[in-house]
């Protein structure tokens, strides 16, 4: 039964964005939810297991999902599945507790043979007792008191006082542990408490150190639905969280690496339908470019954000781009295992996967042309071999669409590359071998890296658009804010504007508008009047005023 379990949390896992972006949810789906979580809650019960069982290295580490949606969406189930759901729910039944050092957690137990702590078996129960409270400690220390995060929020009580309560059970091999929401602080904000195992035996991280990454990745969703939100919609990103977590707080440990494999294999899928475990990386890459706390700041996003375009926002705000990190991410992901290099990209990148390519293509002189259809927010990788010159170029082609990636994930664009090996009207040098062109319908929403060897070429196929993006817009769906709005000329770095509505009245102006930090062809105008106040409904008109150029065009905007 437990094994079944795995399978079932493993497919929603690697079919999250699918479900969780249902607005009504099937009857068939939710008999399995229902099904499952009596699964599990039923075996932890009634302990219908002998020992425990090897974890599935994939999408089976946490049970936010699997727990917390059934708890939080009781309403969806029959009055007879409600009914039994409810006496399934709650807290573990265990005998003893002590207080770790901090005074910040109780962490609750029992001395009978299947359920007793034994990390460390040659160690006594207070032992192995005293070693999980340092733990916590150090995981709360690291994460509240270094990073700034919130504490989670009291329970009122619950568990016998006001203290964080952790509960130690045999989890049978099954899952590392899992957070379970409680009291409704509304805002979508919950008191909850934690779940780990009580010995982590036969799992990839076994023992102490299974404890560790556990008692880090839970303490932070404990973090995230006390204080930001719980939205089941974007599951894969408290994983990604939690996960690189694990390694921020315990960087001996590397529970991580047992996840990585189905990102390496598939990074050509949309960002949000990845399971987030196998994107801890990600959260490495920005924080070892931006540090920590442009990853607290798109949990302060969280709250009015979707987290893709949480992500974006925060990376925007350091003058950035998401497709260009993405882009540049995807560069980092190549140099791994050997094609390390120390002190460069990663720092435990000879330990990764290698990067996996959409395809493998043979050079043909004097031209190729490359198409593929792309998901948004996705690193399309090709290898490009010259059997002839016996060399390899790697192309990455990253996707930026982050509009796409919260309204329509399904959405697919398609581009052409195109590789010569003369220099052909139009294209750009890639090295003494090569020249390229790249075409797409948006090029402003994509960015490109053409790597040889350890020389790369970055390419920004957006320096030319035609019209203002997105259009129309709205406050409600566009949540950065700003309409980009292009210009003609190519010389200036900073520009007249000026709104104004159909009946020619002055909104907006500006003397001096600023040109985007890394895109000169366009305007990012945060869409507000002159007084700072949100626009009404209704078709507008630009201009633009550069020396003695004037620029006209129509901007749509929806006050929703």
């Amino acid at each position: 039964m437990i094994r079944k379990l795995l399978l079932f949390i493993a497919v929603i896992f690697l079919n999250s964005h699918r479900l969780f972006s249902q607005v009504n949810y099937d009857q068939k789906f939710l008999d399995s939810m229902f099904t499952e979580y009596v699964n599990l809650k039923e075996v932890l019960r009634n302990k219908e297991y002998s020992k425990p069982l090897g974890v599935s290295t994939e999408n089976s580490k946490c049970g936010l999902f699997l727990i917390n949606f059934v708890k939080q969406n009781l309403e969806l189930f029959t009055p007879q599945q409600q009914q039994f759901l409810k006496t399934l729910s709650g807290r573990p039944s265990v005998s003893k507790s002590i207080i770790s050092p901090s005074g910040e957690f109780r962490i609750h137990y029992d001395t009978t043979t299947a359920e007793k702590p034994k990390y460390i078996s040659s160690a006594s129960i207070e032992d192995n007792l005293s070693i999980i409270a340092v733990s916590i400690d150090s995981a709360f220390n690291f994460e509240v008191n270094y990073l700034g995060y919130p504490s989670p929020p009291s329970d009122n009580g619950a568990g016998g006082d006001n203290l964080y309560d952790i509960y130690i059970i045999n989890l049978g091999g099954g899952l590392y542990g899992y957070t379970e929401s409680e009291g409704d602080l509304g805002g979508g904000k919950y008191t909850s408490f934690m779940v780990i195992d009580n010995d982590y035996a036969g799992y990839y991280s076994s023992g102490i150190n299974g404890a560790k990454v556990t008692l880090a990745h839970e303490l932070h969703h404990s973090i995230q639905m006390g204080n930001y939100v719980l939205r089941f919609d974007d599951t894969f990103f408290y994983e990604i969280t939690s996960t690189s977590m694990e390694e921020f707080v315990y960087d001996d440990v590397n529970d991580y690496y047992a996840y990585m494999s189905s990102y390496f294999s598939s990074p050509q899928k949309a960002f949000a339908e990845n399971d987030g475990y196998n994107l801890a990386i990600w959260n490495i890459y920005l924080k070892e470019n931006f540090g920590f706390n442009l990853l607290k700041r798109q949990w302060e996003l969280m709250p009015a954000h979707r987290a893709i375009n949480a992500i974006n926002t925060s990376i925007t705000e350091t003058g950035s781009s998401f497709k260009h990190e993405l882009n540049n991410f995807g560069v980092w992901t190549h140099y791994t295992k050997h094609r390390a290099i120390p002190g460069k990209y990663f720092e435990e990148a000879s330990s990764y996967s290698l990067i996996r390519p959409l395809f493998t293509k043979n050079f043909t002189s004097p031209d190729e042309v490359i198409t593929i259809f792309s998901n948004p927010t996705a690193n399309n990788f090709v290898h490009v071999t010259n059997q002839i010159n016996n060399d390899t170029l790697f192309v990455l082609i990253t996707n930026g669409d982050v509009l796409a990636a919260v309204n329509n994930i399904s959405h697919i664009d398609s581009f052409a590359y195109y590789l010569y090996d003369y220099p052909e009207s139009g294209t750009n040098k890639i090295d003494s071998n090569y020249y390229s062109k790249f075409t797409t319908k948006n090029p402003f929403l994509w960015s490109l890296s053409e790597i040889s060897d350890t020389v790369i070429n970055v390419v920004e196929p957006q320096l030319k658009t035609d019209y203002a993006y997105p259009m129309p817009f709205s406050y409600r769906a566009h949540l950065a804010g700003k309409i980009n709005i292009p210009i003609s000329t190519d010389n200036a770095n900073n520009v007249s504007l000026y709104i104004f509505s159909t009946a020619m009245e002055l909104v907006y102006s500006n003397d001096d508008e600023a040109l985007d930090t890394q895109n000169k062809n366009i305007i990012p105008w945060k869409v507000r009047d002159n007084q700072n106040r949100k626009l009404a409904s209704g078709i507008y008109i630009y201009v633009i005023k550069s020396g003695d150029d004037l620029q006209k065009g129509k901007l749509v905007i929806l006050h929703d």
